[in-house]
């Protein structure tokens, strides 16, 4: 062996003192590597700064410098002034220092996963080891204990041989008997129809065909929880008695970034605020992305906010928290979805506000919805009309019933048409109305307007919040300074009306996340919108916008709903194709007719009864197979009875992409003082 591929344990200068426990790795730097910059290993915990020699390791790690130096110096207006010499002569920034030191931590770190094979390749080679030592130890030095057995046999042999003729055969009938009443009971417990074998048989959702498509599947989820990542849940198959099988899956940061979109389905109470609190909550320790959650009953406002009342750091927490209470005392926090939008782009703006109202105009199938086409350009022009002279929504049935007021605003407008294009067009769209605003039509057309916001400006707790003239709540801002804003609509406490608010903050999450991506030159941070009841919302256009452009908004989207029936058709296909990752708790009826021939494979052969001939004949046995049509009711009866919190998740478009798993348990922490204060703080951050 050379010197260059030898091995080597050696300590990186200028670290700290070194713990007994070494750490080796299968990859690691060189220690030329580690003396040159000794710097970048200071966060290291001591036991990692023992590391294993490899030279080839250290040009790989090179390139991989490089590479992100030259990246950031290709993104203008992200780069630090101050830089410092190189031993080539070349200069190198503090911020290239601080992404080389976490690129090699990143390294170090993953070299130093151990999987299951891993530990049972080392578990055997040690028994082995061990093995070997003793056959050595026996043959040189012989046995040195005498070990005796002692065979409980011998004695009721001996026993038996004592007893008469009469009583020889009167054992042996009882035990002929009582064994051939075990065999039975044992036949009939592993082979009958309802036996543990053909239960077992019916329990399995994976086809053998596929078996290989779903390890592969399975390799991908079972990693370790990093920031950045998402929480699935705990797999059912998982006992502790096999401790190699995969246990928790989760989302890994590359998944994710691939496409972030999680529909969750299930009826009341099975789960699915539980499972959306535990995302919820590492996105809120990752601290690596903004996180809005807009709840509708107000169960998962509450798992969050004690959750964070219950860390000993929740003062820190709670300050990026910003928590949009309607029903809470005092003053509230103001929204203006009306408000002249920082880029200017008025379009767009208007367009947020229209889709915000048509989130609440979402027909189930079968029927008319009241809105049309005609209102939602009448809605639009209103928008833009209001945003340039600086109102707010408590403006807006004045506009459409008062021609007075809408000529004192068009006013406005006419000295400034000259300055934007969209001045112009406003006019003449508004001059076209002017005529049809006497009419019959134009009410029919403005009626799902005022249906709405008439209701809402009526309940004092929703229009203290959406008629300020000047927002305290900057969506950009929760969105560039990675906060919390989390929206409580009590559905118990509130009509329909409501909702508005909940939708204005989703479309407005989207506008601002839309301007940032236009404007900003360093990179947007990436934004969790977790929707409790989506249906009330969100609509189909906004949805389409985050899933189809999702590396331009950076916007995960996951959301809940107790059915799909709700939706419209079109919705209801776009739901279940836009999204990643499904997670059904127990499904409606049809809701699990839709989804399950989606979900579960069909194998084909399945065994309908395995009897005790199949089991003992392999070569020549015959066993009944199950119709496709069964199998296709029993994949289907499978998302209708599921026990409380336990969910399959399926990855959508993969072809045995689906696990049952197990949501986690979120603890119910009491509602303290503490919990109140923080609580209070919350609703007065902005």
């Amino acid at each position: 062996m050379t010197e260059d591929s030898a091995f080597v344990v050696t300590p990186i200068q200028g670290s700290k003192p070194a713990s007994p426990h070494f750490s080796f790795f299968q990859d690691s730097l060189t220690q030329e590597d580690a003396t040159n910059d000794p710097g970048v290993y200071d966060d290291l915990p001591a036991e990692d700064l023992y590391v294993l020699s490899r030279p080839s390791i250290s040009s790989a790690l090179s390139n991989s410098n490089s590479n992100s130096a030259a990246a950031k110096s290709n993104t203008p207006g992200c780069a630090d002034a101050q830089n410092e010499p190189k031993s080539d002569g070349r200069h190198e920034s503090p911020s290239e220092k601080q992404n080389i030191g976490k690129v090699r931590t990143e390294y170090l770190k993953e070299t130093k996963r151990f999987t299951n094979k891993d530990l049972l390749a080392v578990t055997l080679l040690s028994l082995l080891v061990v093995l070997g030592c003793t056959a050595v130890m026996w043959l040189h030095d012989g046995p040195q204990v005498k070990i005796t057995f002692y065979n409980p046999l011998d004695e009721l042999w001996q026993w038996f041989l004592q007893l008469n003729m009469a009583m020889k055969f009167m054992v042996g009938a009882v035990t002929t008997a009582a064994f051939g009443f075990v065999s039975l009971f044992v036949s009939f417990s592993l082979f009958s129809p309802n036996g543990k074998l053909n239960v077992w048989e019916k329990q399995k959702y994976i086809p053998s065909q596929f078996r290989k498509q779903h390890l592969q599947e399975l390799n991908l989820l079972n990693k370790s929880l990093q920031p950045g990542g998402l929480p699935l849940g705990v797999r059912k198959e998982w006992k502790f008695w096999r401790p190699l099988e995969a246990r928790n899956l989760v989302l890994t940061p590359e998944l994710r970034d691939a496409n972030p979109h999680v529909l969750i389905a299930g009826t009341g109470d099975t789960g699915k605020s539980r499972l959306m609190a535990n995302m919820v909550i590492h996105d809120i320790k990752s601290a690596d992305r903004a996180v809005v959650v807009v709840d509708s009953d107000g169960n998962l406002t509450d798992l969050i906010t004690r959750w964070i009342a219950a860390q000993p750091n929740r003062e820190h927490l709670a300050e990026r928290v910003t928590l949009l209470e309607p029903t809470s005392k005092g003053a509230s926090i103001g929204y203006n979805p009306l408000e002249f939008p920082p880029d200017g782009d008025l379009q767009s703006a208007a367009a947020a506000v229209v889709y915000g109202f048509k989130a609440l105009y979402m027909e189930p199938p079968n029927s008319q919805s009241q809105w049309t086409q005609q209102t939602a350009n009448i809605l639009r022009s209103a928008a833009m009309l209001l945003m340039v002279n600086g109102r707010t929504l408590v403006d807006l049935p004045v506009l459409l019933n008062d021609s007075d007021f809408r000529d004192v605003l068009l006013e406005t407008v006419e000295k400034r048409r000259f300055e934007r294009s969209e001045f112009t067009t406003l006019l003449e769209t508004w001059g076209n109305y002017k005529r049809l605003a006497r009419g019959d039509q134009w009410i029919s057309w403005v009626e799902p307007i005022l249906n709405r916001v008439t209701p809402m400006l009526g309940d004092d707790r929703i229009r203290s919040i959406l008629t300020k003239p000047v927002s305290d709540l900057k969506l950009e801002n929760v969105i560039k300074d990675r906060r919390i804003l989390i929206v409580k609509i009590q559905r118990g406490k509130f009509d329909q009306h409501a909702n508005l608010l909940g939708s204005l903050i989703v479309t407005g999450v989207k506008q601002a996340a839309l301007s940032l991506s236009e404007t900003t030159s360093c990179e947007q941070p990436p934004v969790a919108l977790y929707l409790d009841e989506l249906d009330n919302f969100i609509e189909k256009e906004t949805f389409n916008s985050i899933t189809l452009d999702s590396e331009e908004l950076k916007i995960g989207f996951i959301g809940s709903i107790k059915t799909l029936q709700h939706l419209p058709e079109d919705f209801r296909s776009q739901l279940t194709i836009g999204v990643k990752t499904m997670c059904c708790f127990t499904l409606t009826k049809k809701d699990a007719d839709s989804l399950g021939p989606q979900i579960f494979r069909v194998d084909g052969r399945k065994p309908k009864n395995r009897t005790i001939q199949n089991w003992i004949n392999q070569v020549n046995t015959s066993p009944q197979f199950e119709l496709i049509s069964d199998e296709e009711k029993l994949n289907i009866d499978r998302l209708l009875a599921q026990d409380t919190r336990s969910f399959f998740c399926y990855r959508v478009g993969t072809a045995a992409g689906v696990f049952c798993l197990k949501a986690p348990n979120v603890k119910d922490f009491p509602m303290t003082e503490v919990v109140k204060g923080l609580v209070a703080q919350m609703r007065r951050n902005v």
